[in-house]
């Protein structure tokens, strides 16, 4: 057990900082684990067929959204 030299909390031999006041125990460096990304980065051909998905079905979106129009427009003609 480590006791912290600014409040005297006990703290367990593997704290850098006190579990009380939060300050520095030692005078060591803290050291941070690098970690690898989990997930590569997509390639670009998997880029690209997701971008080319999402353009073709916002195309596809409006194409039927005009349809859909000109149905209503049709429909209003013939009943006058």
């Amino acid at each position: 057990m480590t006791f912290c030299p600014h409040c005297d909390f006990m703290n367990s031999d593997q704290d850098v900082y006190c579990a009380s006041c939060g300050k520095r125990l030692k005078n060591q460096s803290v050291e941070i684990e690098q970690t690898a990304p989990t997930h590569p980065p997509p390639s670009n051909v998997e880029r690209n067929v997701i971008v080319g998905c999402c353009v073709l079905s916002i195309l596809l979106f409006f194409s039927t959204a005009d349809d859909s129009r000109s149905y209503c427009r049709r429909a209003k003609r013939e009943r006058l």
